[in-house]
């Protein structure tokens, strides 16, 4: 059975399996989401996509959860490992896009995160092209961190592209 994190009204963060790399990888291949997340990949194959998130060697996320609707999943959401500042990073499945399942994701995150940790504030670093991301975040409350944005090349042949710095912190203060 699969730990469920936190329920919302169409989606679920829940404990993400091995057998949700299939589809990871599968998202992974999509030319969009590899330019949101600057990067060409090495993964040949699902197995070896699975072999790289799964190294007992690799830092922990602090939170790795699949966005699961309908009995099936259609994203992955999680937190950078502990020791690092806390970076949330979503991705929905290319074909569950644009129906507001990133934002639900996102919501339940925070609410999970600032519920069961004692962490005071949340960042998350969208490239400046990415529009829907930017989107999701601000509407959450994540408010512009000019003094988290970073500059990097574009492996695409793009020139310098700028990650854009959010910050979201604790509502209660505590």
């Amino acid at each position: 059975m699969r730990k469920i994190y936190i329920e919302g009204s169409r989606v679920s963060l829940a404990e993400f399996l091995d057998d949700d790399y299939l589809p990871f990888y599968q998202t992974w291949l999509d030319p969009v989401t590899r330019k949101n997340f600057n990067t060409m990949g090495s993964f040949q194959s699902a197995e070896e996509c699975l072999e790289f998130f799964t190294n007992p060697a690799r830092p922990p996320q602090r939170m790795n959860a699949a966005i699961r609707c309908g009995g099936q999943t259609i994203g992955r959401i999680s937190l950078s490992p502990a020791g690092q500042e806390p970076d949330i990073g979503i991705w929905v499945f290319s074909r569950h896009r644009g129906q507001g399942f990133g934002s639900e994701a996102v919501s339940l995150a925070v609410k999970y995160l600032f519920d069961t940790t004692n962490l005071q504030y949340l960042i998350a670093g969208i490239f400046s092209f990415n529009t829907p991301s930017r989107k999701i975040f601000e509407k959450l409350g994540f408010k512009r961190a000019p003094e988290l944005d970073e500059a990097q090349e574009s492996i695409f042949g793009e020139g310098e592209v700028i990650e854009l710095g959010y910050r979201l912190d604790r509502p209660d203060g505590k």
